[in-house]
């Protein structure tokens, strides 16, 4: 079944419709307005709007934020915060969807806290939180002052037990995650649609 969109009658004068001339003025092609869509004849003799092609948008620039906090417990709370803020604040393309901040903050909250108690962070020294947002990617790196000789690994823990579980949920629910150089912290990736 044929659909015409609709009946349009012209008389040939040796000029394309909708043609403007190369003479025509600036103030004229003004006046005209925009040129109207592209059309092309059906097979039922008829015209059809030719939809313009849409252009790609320009892929927002990669977004980087690094923070530095005290390596004491309380401050575990202000990287979560932090990195909240920050994702909540990205440009529009690299925002990331509310579930995916939501699991950012959790493994943020527990590599901080495993810095902070693991290593000698804890021991007066720093953690940073860096962060790298590109379109449908979330890099995250929480880096320490250095283990005191443990590398972090996931640890099977029993229901009841109260620690041992930070690296472990960060194993099972990044995509990819690892230690940095040097037992110098961790690493872990975030992706999205």
């Amino acid at each position: 079944m044929r659909t015409e969109l609709f009946e349009w009658k012209w008389e040939p004068t040796g000029e394309a419709p909708f043609a403007r001339g190369a003479t025509d003025t600036a103030e004229e092609r003004r006046r005209a307005g925009p040129l109207p869509a592209p059309q092309v004849r059906d097979g039922g003799g008829g015209l059809s709007v030719v939809a313009p092609i849409p252009r790609p948008t320009a892929q927002p620039p990669p977004s980087s934020h690094t923070r530095t906090f005290p390596g004491r417990p309380h401050e575990v709370a202000r990287a979560r915060h932090w990195v909240e803020g920050v994702l909540a604040a990205a440009a529009e393309g690299l925002r990331p969807p509310l579930d995916t901040v939501g699991t950012a903050v959790l493994l943020v909250s527990e590599a901080a806290t495993n810095a902070v108690r693991h290593t000698v962070t804890g021991l007066g020294g720093r953690f940073t939180v860096v962060l790298h947002l590109l379109p449908g990617l979330l890099s995250v790196r929480v880096e320490d002052d250095g283990t005191c000789g443990d590398v972090p690994l996931p640890v099977d823990s029993g229901p009841f037990t109260e620690s041992a579980r930070g690296i472990g949920v960060v194993s099972r629910v990044a995509e990819d995650w690892g230690v940095l150089p040097d037992d110098a912290g961790v690493y872990f990736r975030l992706t999205w649609r």
